[in-house]
């Protein structure tokens, strides 16, 4: 009797899989090939595309906030600064072993804005979860939206990165991190 894979095991081979092919390539089939069993042990667990996406884009997320939670500076009291977590999260954003990650992200996003489904409502549910992590790392005292910001500058740095190149991506974080529009 083989061994039976368990959920994890078929979200852990769907990451690989998306990190290899991309979002867009994702499929029953390449998840089942990667997991090394069939289509149906796949949709057992993750029984529609809606599903699978969200599981590896939670998994990677997850995966993701790990390490960013590791790197933000603990301030009790008046939280942080969009500028701190902006400081903070960089070496994690550019770190090259991020990349892949990354990438599977931007694609999301690019997907979900360009309304194409179910990223057009994974991808929402994932930004609004991102958003309600960093509040209470910024404290009760942040401006409404600070959050939001910060995600958003972080998204638009990852874009420039991602298009333009690591140069313009590095001067792009240098910009904003020695420029006052980050800060309080």
């Amino acid at each position: 009797m083989g061994h039976r894979l368990t959920r994890e095991d078929v979200v852990d081979a769907a990451v690989r899989a998306a990190v290899s092919g991309g979002l867009s390539s994702l499929s029953f089939r390449t998840v089942a090939a990667e997991a090394g069993t069939s289509d149906r042990m796949v949709v057992y667990y993750l029984p529609d595309k809606a599903t699978l996406l969200t599981a590896v884009l939670t998994h990677v997320g997850e995966r993701l906030r790990g390490v960013l939670a590791a790197s933000l500076p603990e301030d009790a009291g008046r939280g942080l600064r969009p500028h701190d977590v902006l400081r903070a999260s960089r070496p994690v954003f550019t770190d090259p072993a991020n990349g892949p990650v990354l990438r599977l992200f931007l694609e999301a996003v690019g997907l979900g804005a360009a309304r194409v489904a179910p990223f057009d409502v994974v991808v929402p549910q994932l930004l609004a979860g991102w958003v309600a992590w960093l509040e209470p790392h910024m404290g009760p005292t942040a401006a409404p939206g600070s959050a939001a910001a910060t995600v958003a500058t972080v998204d638009g740095l990852l874009i420039v990165s991602a298009l333009l190149g690591e140069d313009a991506g590095r001067a792009a974080w240098d910009a904003v991190l020695d420029g006052a529009t980050t800060r309080r």
